[in-house]
């Protein structure tokens, strides 16, 4: 629900010399190593910014989880992870300015948002997230020579790269309907060989940016 529950249970495994992971697929698909490593070799220029999107209509009950804060309701805490996972697996630099704007439902759980952000590096990230309306599970990532559009990006095993001068080319690794099996075997090479291939940091700094919108919306019962 928050940070401080993550950092309890981090802290709470490392006192017993166990492994903690997030089983979020964007960190395991093979597409996203690809072209993240062809990032960091400099294949399309600087890294300048990465954004993405996921709404989704639910119908307005109070009584549902989507909207209950009994329940950890919102877009933000059901979705709105994804789309920041997309966006800091790239960015992958500390947050450094966070703004936001939200519409709450009337229960006091957030329907729709945007969450901007400058990082350490200087580069930008932006996500937006809807219960009431649905927007495409599309996430874009840009630099200097050309940008990549990751469609479906939960579970993307597609991209498209658009080139500055209008080219495009499609890379294509692993298969949607095989994500969890890329999370347990990620998971099993680490634990069979000690490998350090954890999201955990990412995870940390994605929560870290959830918390500081939810201070900011008012929502203090994520904290109860």
């Amino acid at each position: 629900m928050n940070k401080q529950e993550l950092d309890e249970i981090l802290a709470l495994a490392e006192e017993k010399d166990l492994f903690v992971d997030d089983a979020m697929t964007i960190y395991h698909m093979p597409v996203y190593d690809i072209i993240k490593e062809r990032i960091n070799k400099g294949d399309f220029g600087e890294l300048k910014l990465a954004t993405a999107y996921f709404g989704s209509t639910k119908e307005p009950d109070s009584t549902n989880r989507f909207f209950n804060p009994d329940l950890g309701g919102g877009a933000l805490l059901d979705i709105g992870v994804y789309a920041l996972a997309f966006v800091q697996y790239f960015l992958d630099a500390d947050p450094v300015e966070v703004s936001t704007v939200v519409n709450l439902y009337e229960t006091g759980v957030d329907e729709m948002s945007t969450i901007s952000y400058q990082t350490t590096e200087g580069t930008l990230g932006n996500v937006m997230m809807a219960f009431r309306g649905k927007l495409p599970k599309q996430g874009v990532v840009v630099c200097e020579d050309a940008y990549m559009t990751f469609n479906q990006y939960p579970s993307a095993d597609k991209v498209t790269i658009t080139y500055n001068n209008g080219k495009e080319e499609v890379v294509t690794a692993g298969d949607s309907s095989l994500r969890l099996r890329y999370e347990m075997e990620n998971l099993t090479q680490m634990l069979l060989t000690g490998e350090d291939r954890s999201s955990i940091e990412i995870t940390k700094s994605v929560t870290g940016i959830m918390d500081t919108a939810i201070q900011s919306w008012g929502m203090d019962w994520v904290y109860d």
